[in-house]
């Protein structure tokens, strides 16, 4: 996979796509099956769609999710939220349990790094840089941020399908980083997915 991103590039098979159901299928996958911690996904009624190849977003998903349950004590939930905007869709994993020191964060991102509280998170990196490839080649971004006692925040953000790119990104706040709260007004000027809001705990 390295070889194919870095070296001869990744052809994406792009269809208009929700990706509340995407992170869904990536959280019924088997890998996550036989795992007690709980996961708790926060989506809005309304969420705009984006151009996306599904198979390879669900696997970005999919890795950012095993680096948050790497990083979270056993039984710890993990809180995953969903958020439309203008020009683009976040989706936010909150890790509540070990938070990467400051001067680290940029490194999850390394192939070759391992962090070193403990053995579960050998290889942490790997799956994080494949993530924030898949995720730039959509013309999005992956960033984390960590503060001491509130964990670590996985921050994915996607471009809507009327959406020029993503915006930049804000600078690193030195306290911990919460999802901020859906606007009450949006703009209709793109495709949405409509559906009650929810909260969905797979176990």
């Amino acid at each position: 996979d390295i070889y194919h991103l870095e070296l001869t590039g990744l052809a994406l098979e792009r269809e208009e796509s929700d990706l509340y159901d995407v992170l869904q299928r990536a959280l019924e996958s088997r890998i996550f099956s036989e795992n007690r911690r709980q996961f708790q996904v926060e989506a809005p009624a309304r969420l705009p769609l984006a151009r996306v190849d599904e198979l390879r977003i669900e696997r970005a998903f999919s890795n950012v999710l095993q680096s948050a349950l790497a990083l979270s004590p056993p039984g710890a939930p993990i809180k995953l939220r969903l958020e439309g905007r203008s020009a683009e869709i976040r989706v936010y994993v909150h890790a509540q349990g070990v938070a990467v020191a400051q001067s680290e964060v940029e490194r999850l991102f390394d192939p070759l790094y391992q962090f070193n509280e403990d053995s579960t998170t050998s290889g942490l990196g790997l799956g994080l840089y494949l993530s924030r490839e898949l995720i730039e080649r959509h013309g999005g971004r992956l960033w984390a941020e960590c503060a001491p006692s509130k964990g670590t925040m996985f921050t994915l953000a996607l471009p809507t399908t009327d959406g020029a790119g993503v915006v930049t990104l804000p600078a690193r706040a030195a306290e911990p980083v919460e999802a901020s709260p859906l606007p009450e007004t949006r703009s209709t000027g793109y495709s949405v997915q409509k559906r009650q809001p929810k909260t969905i705990m797979v176990i």
